[in-house]
């Protein structure tokens, strides 16, 4: 089975990079095949829209007889993605009888990104994962939008990206307090022993001095 796993990986891999679904991107994460991470673009024309988000793509051991598991790195404000990253879309999940899942083998991970970008641009709000943003994406819109877009600027986009790298920079380091208790130590002690023992000059000029009899 791994065997069959590998060679399909390594075949969908190619076929990513030679022709890269619209918008979309993945690659391995590190030395494991069955760790991905992915980008996708959000869509013009949608709130989403000027925003990157990643993704991270598990690829379990059964796999293609087991789908992928996707989450969402990148914060995004949608009915069908919760705060933890988790996608509610059905070719995610095996079916279970009652109409839930829809995966099959003869999906591959081109067509889950691809999938997981139209969900972004069309989202189903009769199987919401987020109650409050299905509850407000049905009955008021613009505020959706509006609040959808501001989540993209802040979490998605090259300036939300640039604050993250500005934070994420050490700031000037400064000397940890041991070392500058020590040196102050140092220092207090340097001037104590100098009180204690005056210099060979000042020695020298007091034995020069002439003594009062």
């Amino acid at each position: 089975m791994a065997g069959v796993t590998l060679l399909r990986l390594k075949k969908e891999m190619e076929m990513i990079e030679k022709d890269p679904p619209p918008g979309c991107s993945a690659w391995a994460a590190g030395d494991s095949v069955h760790e991905l991470e992915a980008v996708i673009q959000g869509a013009d024309d949608t709130p989403y829209a000027k925003g990157c988000f990643r993704l991270r793509i598990t690829v379990p051991q059964r796999y293609p007889f087991e789908p992928p598991k996707v989450h969402f790195v990148t914060p995004i404000y949608h009915p069908n993605i919760d705060s933890a990253g988790r996608i509610c879309l059905d070719i995610l999940n095996m079916p279970d009888g009652n109409g839930k899942g829809a995966w099959k083998p003869s999906l591959n991970l081109k067509t889950v990104l691809l999938s997981i970008r139209l969900l972004m641009s069309e989202p189903n709000p009769d199987d919401g994962l987020m109650v409050d943003i299905t509850h407000e994406y049905i009955h008021n819109r613009a505020l959706f939008e509006r609040t959808a877009v501001e989540r993209t600027r802040l979490h998605a986009t090259e300036e939300a990206a640039a604050a993250a790298a500005a934070a994420a920079e050490p700031e000037a380091s400064e000397p940890p307090a041991a070392a500058t208790a020590a040196s102050g130590g140092a220092a207090a002690s340097s001037s104590h022993d100098g009180a204690a023992a005056p210099p060979a000059e000042a020695e020298d000029d007091a034995r020069k001095k002439p003594r009062l009899e």
